[in-house]
């Protein structure tokens, strides 16, 4: 359970620290051009990221804290690495969608604010994390069916 919730922790940091980055490179970017893009002002991009990072990683701590528990549960299923990781992908979805959709109502209903264009980021970069950093199954050790087969060496 230990190295699941580690693996959950490690994805979660990555998506609360690089998706605000994300969004703050967007959010640069929309009303500018190549050039302008390319010697942007960092500075700026600051309060942006300043801002959403404190709501991204205040806010998920209750989601962060569910997630790690799931993942160390499917981390003790006796499935391949490659399966844990798909329902690891499909909870994290799920969970992403859930804790934006509670933000939204909890700010109301804004049309300048889309909901579901902040979370691609976050959904981007939980998914790089959970397909790039190694998810270390937990050790298990055989246990002999009887005396016999533990006597047989």
């Amino acid at each position: 359970m230990k190295k699941g919730f580690l693996y959950a922790t490690k994805i979660w940091l990555l998506a609360v620290f690089a998706a605000p980055l994300l969004i703050g490179i967007y959010v640069l970017y929309q009303n500018s051009s190549y050039e302008s893009g390319l010697n942007m002002d960092w500075e700026a991009l600051f309060p942006t990221y300043g801002l959403t990072l404190a709501i991204g990683g205040l806010g998920t701590i209750p989601v962060w804290l569910f997630f790690g528990v799931l993942v160390g549960v499917i981390n003790e299923l006796k499935y391949s690495i490659l399966h844990k990781k798909i329902f690891i992908q499909i909870i994290s979805i799920i969970l992403c969608v859930i804790a934006f959709g509670v933000f939204k109502n909890m700010i109301g209903n804004t049309g300048k604010l889309e909901i579901v264009a902040l979370s691609i980021p976050y959904l981007i970069m939980l998914s790089v994390g959970i397909w790039v950093l190694k998810l270390k199954e937990n050790s298990t050790v055989e246990v002999p069916l009887s005396i016999e087969e533990h006597l047989v060496e």
